[in-house]
């Protein structure tokens, strides 16, 4: 536990942004003071479209530093890391009581001779819960988290941006402004707007479903097929680690959950999203959508370790069964996973030996040090990659997920090469390499389904406004 520090880009080092819960809560456990911060940084009245609501949970659990700085950066806080500062904690607070104590009402005073500090620990939801609207209020209670986060869920966002230099006005900081959401007396200073569509997935809705059901009932199922053919909340990849216990008491049971490489896996929050809500107007043209490989990358292998996962708790392969699907798009997936996967295992290989060999001694150190980054691949990836290539577990795909590139012509071509020309054939210059995505693949399974578009005229229309009387 310990307290952090974070700047904003035109800050120089050694500059410190205050949050406001570092005036509240000026020594708090870094935990809860990461999540309070991405809490800060949605102004209540301004735009907070950079920080979609359905990310809010992965961009608690990373490093601020990284966000507020605009770095591009992966998601690797899933998982075992997840569990393992859970466990952690655990452990500090039963090696430690009173220090832990000590930490958790400096971080919560309002607890002070109201709650045990142990309970701390306990507070949580699993990934996979739909917990009711009284538990969630329960946990901002104890956290005392403004109740205005209820609507950020249902948050609109508006184009021009100068439309928030009118809804705060007269507002306090601490209320917001109604015409976030019923703008009426403020259409002329907008254009456009739009907001996510937010879902469970369906593991966790059949998980519920199953909660609810008694003992006898569940051990009466015998097959479940889950299509997940869209983005959830809560890190859904993690997700499926929730029919362990069902699994392991309805030994009958068959559980099948297909997930949508492109509406899943790859799904992109759009990074365009104010320039698509202008060009509505005409007045902007959109940038070509892409897919960054590494991070395509990073989000199969947390979905093949999450799933596989349910096998390693003890499930037979038979039992569970984990499809990734490209439906009308294996093309495209296999292209993709191609370039994103197997190229990249390939490439860390053939790194690697190139660096024992000296092959790369010419590469200026930067580049060596952003490359050893880029090819520092967890052995447990190949495996689950061959495991779904070969369907010897419980992993499958409906597109052919290409094959491993020749690592010793790999490395023999960087043998042929000198100086900065070895870095032109493999090496890239860029930690992630950008993979163009189809317009209508893009609008259709990314933009379509997840975001609600609405224009000035369409939301007249929509309250039934007279606008010709109003100007008469």
């Amino acid at each position: 536990m310990g307290r952090q520090q974070g700047r904003l880009p035109g800050l120089t080092e050694g500059d410190e942004y205050l949050f406001e819960t570092d005036k509240l809560r000026p020594a708090m456990c870094s935990m809860v003071r990461q999540f309070l911060k991405m809490v800060d940084l949605f102004n209540i009245n301004g735009d907070s479209l950079n920080r979609p609501f359905r990310l809010l949970h992965g961009e608690a659990d990373t490093n601020l530093s990284s966000i507020i700085s605009g770095q591009r950066r992966l998601e690797w806080t899933q998982g075992e890391l997840r569990e393992a500062t859970g466990y952690c904690l655990k452990l500090i607070s039963e090696a430690q009581p009173d220090e832990f104590a000590t930490y958790v009402y400096k971080s919560l005073p309002h607890w002070v001779g109201s709650r045990p500090a142990q309970d701390f620990i306990n507070l949580k939801f699993n990934l996979w819960d739909i917990p009711s609207q009284e538990q969630v209020a329960h946990m901002l209670e104890l956290f005392e988290i403004g109740t205005f986060v209820w609507e950020l869920p249902a948050t609109w966002h508006y184009a021009p941006h100068s439309f928030y230099d009118q809804v705060a006005k007269g507002v306090p900081q601490d209320r917001r402004s109604p015409e976030f959401e019923k703008p009426d007396n403020l259409l002329e200073h907008f254009t456009s707007r739009c907001r996510e569509k937010l879902r469970f997935s369906a593991t966790a809705a059949a998980c519920r479903f199953l909660q609810q059901l008694s003992t006898s009932h569940r051990k009466q199922m015998r097959r479940i097929v889950l299509h997940e053919d869209l983005p959830s909340v809560n890190l859904p990849s993690r997700h499926t680690q929730g029919f362990i216990p069902f699994l392991k008491e309805n030994s009958l049971l068959r559980v099948e959950r297909r997930v949508s490489v492109l509406g899943c896996v790859a799904s992109l929050n759009p990074y365009d999203i104010t320039t698509r809500m202008d060009s509505y107007e005409g007045e902007y043209m959109l940038s070509p959508p892409v897919i960054a490989d590494r991070e395509f990358e990073a989000s199969i292998y947390y979905w093949l370790l999450d799933a596989f996962a349910v096998v390693d708790s003890g499930v037979n392969t038979d039992r569970f069964t984990f499809v990734l699907e490209a439906g009308q798009h294996s093309d495209f997936c296999s292209e993709l996973f191609q370039k994103a996967v197997q190229a990249e295992i390939s490439k860390s290989k053939a790194w690697k030996i190139c660096l024992e060999t000296g092959l790369l001694t010419s590469l200026r150190p930067s580049i060596r040090d952003r490359n050893m980054t880029r090819y520092a691949k967890n052995p447990r990836f190949e495996q689950l990659v061959v495991q779904l290539v070969n369907q010897t577990s419980c992993l499958r795909c409906d597109f052919n997920p290409g094959a491993p590139l020749d690592v010793d012509a790999l490395v023999q071509d960087a043998k042929l090469r000198h100086g900065e020309d070895v870095f032109d054939r493999w090496v890239s210059k860029w930690q992630v390499d950008l993979i163009p995505l189809p317009y209508d693949l893009y609008q259709d399974t990314m933009v379509a389904p997840n975001w609600e578009f609405q224009t000035r005229q369409e939301y007249i229309e929509s309250r039934g406004i007279d606008t010709n009387a109003e100007d008469s």
